[in-house]
């Protein structure tokens, strides 16, 4: 990943220790050591759930990729995701099952 921006749009909270956000995003990455960049734009929406100590944690995310966003810089298909993902961010690793 040569960049990711995120766009937030909105947070609502709920009763209960919840909250929900959605939003936009424009990232970069490159297929291969040394290939072109591929610029991608894709929505994002994510489930918090509020910790005893009062800090939040990601609970379930989901994105979506802007399929115009990458027409014509990548090979598209129409493959279904497999039942698992892992994401990777910044100094820690989230690891999620259907």
């Amino acid at each position: 990943m040569l960049s990711y921006v995120p766009e937030p749009k909105d947070l609502t909270f709920l009763d209960g220790g919840w909250a929900v956000g959605w939003g936009l995003w424009t990232g970069s990455f490159v297929t291969s050591p040394g290939g072109a960049p591929v610029h991608v734009r894709g929505t994002v929406l994510g489930v918090l759930k509020k910790l005893p100590d009062g800090s939040w944690k990601g609970f379930r995310g989901m994105g979506l990729l802007s399929r115009e966003s990458v027409a014509g810089q990548v090979e598209l298909t129409d493959t279904p995701p497999s039942k698992s993902l892992e994401l990777t961010m910044p100094g820690k690793l989230r690891s999620f099952a259907a």
